[in-house]
């Protein structure tokens, strides 16, 4: 999380992964994919009409709604995948990502091992930034 971002507009972010070679010194890997973020980016709207039907195999299908519009900042910034939580809406609990759907979304945990999961899903537009979260439900 950048606290204190310069104030240029757009930003542009890259990642490196470093790590020790064997003489303790320092490597820095390949620089990641550049991230552009718009500054004034508003969050997406989250997805609407979320439900959750466990099925007779024990899988989970979960239902819902493109939001209308998907992001009040319009395009070109829209939604660009959906994100699924599974047993709580922390960063632990982040579960899958989702990219198709037409109006209506569906998506399905083939992994329930049998238990009951209580599910939350939100859109994230692409210059990441999430919605309120669509949820809980539980099947």
């Amino acid at each position: 999380m950048d606290t204190t971002p310069p104030a240029s507009d757009p930003l542009h972010y890259v990642v490196y992964a470093y790590d020790r070679d064997p003489a303790g010194g320092l490597r820095e890997g390949d620089p990641s994919v550049i991230r552009e973020v718009v500054t004034g980016n508003g969050r997406p709207n989250p997805p609407t009409d979320l439900t959750a039907t466990r099925n007779a195999d024990g899988s989970v299908t979960l239902t819902w709604a493109r939001p209308t519009p998907d992001d009040p900042d319009g395009p070109p910034d829209g939604v660009e995948f959906y994100r699924i939580y599974r047993d709580g809406q922390a960063l632990e609990n982040r579960y899958d990502r989702w990219f198709e759907g037409g109006p209506n979304v569906i998506w399905q945990d083939t992994q329930t091992d049998g238990l009951q999961h209580t599910y939350s899903v939100t859109a994230v537009d692409k210059q990441h930034l999430e919605s309120k979260f669509a949820g809980p439900v539980t099947p």
